[in-house]
């Protein structure tokens, strides 16, 4: 299943890792802010001080600064390092699955770059930006009608949405308030136009068994309440990304059971 890649490969998808990290790193900031992140220099939130090449070399800049801005010391949020390393990371993964620069590669990797920015932002914010929902609809659109594929992929969105909206129906219900939002119910259409119903059924279920294993970590551990709201976004990408690598293995485990 998994293809290993040469040194030469390795060393480019790292290096180009790091730097889409890095500017991940800023969409995470700027998206949920409404600040401009296509002309505007990177500045340190604390003291607004210009950030230089030094200060956003990928991963070496954070070691090396120990953590703190280089002019005013403040610490900087351990998240920049994690998706500095995590993006690599998911993308050698993804030019393991998908060996060699194909469309399915890159669509793959595109996917995981996206899943990363929410997984921050929903975490940090609990929100979901729409540009990051809607533009997985729109690329899984296309992407699915470039392959033959569209009919899948409308049906996919449908499901995706539609489940997404009929729980959070149910449990508003139930707990007389919001139990999730809209960004959930378009993050699950946008993985279901990319990858089909069965893809985005299988991840749906086991975003739930993730949500409920971290909720009752939260009741427990950090004696969260029941009505205490926990961003669902973060599970959702987290079970897209397994299913992403394990969906023949799951599709077949739920229905022999």
């Amino acid at each position: 299943m998994f293809q290993i890649l040469s040194p030469i490969y390795l060393f480019i998808i790292i290096v180009t890792g790091l730097i889409l990290g890095s500017f991940l790193n800023m969409l995470i900031y700027r998206l949920p802010r409404n600040m401009n992140w296509t002309t505007d220099r990177s500045k340190c939130p604390s003291c607004k001080h210009v950030l230089q090449v030094l200060d956003l070399f990928p991963f070496f800049s954070f070691v090396l600064s120990l953590g703190r801005c280089r002019h005013c010391k403040t610490p900087i949020p351990i998240r920049y390092l994690l998706v500095e390393i995590i993006t690599p990371v998911l993308l050698i993964l993804a030019y393991s699955i998908n060996p060699g620069f194909t469309l399915e590669a890159h669509t793959l990797a595109l996917f995981y770059l996206v899943c990363v920015a929410v997984f921050f932002i929903d975490l940090e914010t609990t929100l979901i930006p729409n540009e990051l929902s809607i533009g997985l609809v729109i690329i899984g659109l296309l992407y699915q009608g470039i392959n033959g594929h569209i009919l899948q992929s409308l049906i996919g969105l449908i499901a995706g949405y539609g489940v997404f909206w009929l729980i959070a129906t149910v449990s508003k219900r139930f707990y007389k308030q919001d139990t999730m939002g809209g960004g959930d119910l378009k993050l699950a259409a946008g993985i279901g136009a990319f990858w089909g119903p069965s893809f985005v059924l299988i991840t749906s279920y086991l975003s739930f068994l993730i949500g409920a294993f971290i909720g009752i970590i939260a009741l427990i551990v950090f004696k969260k309440k029941r009505t205490d709201a926990i961003p669902f976004g973060p599970m959702i990408v987290l079970a897209a990304i397994i299913v992403s690598v394990f969906e023949e293995k799951l599709l077949s485990l739920f229905l022999n059971t």
